[in-house]
């Protein structure tokens, strides 16, 4: 799950950039094809288990003969890796600030009279004294929930309790957002 939560992380993080979507793509065909190796052994791994698990390996580079190139790939792009776990904390605490601002400062926006259309119909506006800070499309909000789901999902997911109540607040948040647009399709 971590992986995976690191794949989509950094999918969401590089947008359209092809070199690097074809990167973090290898990077998980290695992660699968290599998954026993990297995620089943441990310090208490005995050395039959730890045979077995290598043949396994052998069985999987032999079936897919670009295994060794897509891992030499990987390991060749270190920075990047390093430097989209860095931006996945950038990524993570940007999201928790505007759910946290979504939740506080808020507002849906029926644009009833604009067209049929429910992308043009719905609108949220973040306002802090008056002044509105953000203003979020239905599209916008889609990618959102999007982010959401993974970083609390990842928080979630690591226990971790500095954050307790980010996964009601995404509750409240998505459950929101779907009555909305349940209440606009009428």
């Amino acid at each position: 799950n971590a992986v995976k939560v690191f794949v989509d992380l950094s999918l969401t993080t590089c947008g359209d950039n092809r070199v690097d979507v074809d990167r973090i793509t290898c990077f998980s065909s290695v992660c699968t094809n290599f998954a026993p190796l990297i995620f089943e052994i441990d310090q208490n791994t005995s050395s039959e288990r730890f045979i077995s698990i290598c043949m396994q390996i052998v069985d999987n580079v032999e079936k897919n003969k670009e295994s060794l190139k897509l891992l030499a790939q990987v390991g060749n792009n270190m920075k990047l890796w390093e430097d989209l776990k860095q931006s996945h904390g950038d990524v993570e605490e940007t999201t928790l600030i505007q759910l946290d601002n979504i939740i506080k400062f808020g507002s849906f926006h029926f644009n009833i009279g604009a067209s049929f259309n429910l992308s043009d119909m719905i609108n949220l506006t973040v306002t802090k004294e008056n002044i509105v800070t953000k203003l979020y499309t239905l599209e916008d909000l889609k990618e959102f929930r999007s982010k959401c789901m993974l970083v609390v999902g990842r928080s979630e997911q690591t226990h971790e309790k500095s954050q307790p109540d980010r996964y009601k607040d995404f509750q409240t948040f998505d459950r929101t957002l779907n009555i909305t647009i349940d209440i606009a399709k009428l």
